[in-house]
């Protein structure tokens, strides 16, 4: 069996300017013949899917996708899978996580003082 991963990433999709969302059908057709020659199709999206993760990007993105799998589907005479993983750009962080943030503020005000000791430690070295 042949698999053919069509990998998308990184694609920060906005709640109001997309420009990729133009070329979905162009970006398709350049597709068509690898979908062609493959038992198997699989449309893979790793990370930063949405821009701020608020629910109307995602909306947005399941119109780009659907429509990439109609074509690809369309041209292929296969059901053609789909997988996605969510990036930092993803993760809605309101309220800010108080921990987070007191670790982001203290390595901004030490960068120097790294948390290498206490690796080491764990790692049974020198205490």
């Amino acid at each position: 069996m042949q698999l053919n991963v069509i990998h998308i990433s990184d694609i920060h999709f906005h709640e109001s300017s997309n420009p990729i969302s133009k070329k979905v059908d162009a970006i398709s057709q350049a597709l068509f013949p690898v979908v062609r020659a493959v038992d198997r199709n699989v449309i893979a999206i790793s990370g930063d899917i949405a821009f701020s993760g608020n629910k109307c990007e995602y909306a947005i993105v399941e119109e780009f996708i659907c429509r990439m799998r109609k074509l690809l589907e369309n041209e292929a005479g296969l059901t053609v899978d789909e997988i996605m993983t969510a990036g930092n750009h993803d993760c809605v962080l309101k309220p800010v996580p108080k921990l987070r943030e007191r670790t982001i503020q203290s390595i901004i005000a030490n960068p120097d003082d790294t948390l290498d000791e206490e690796a080491e430690h764990l790692r049974g070295g020198a205490s």
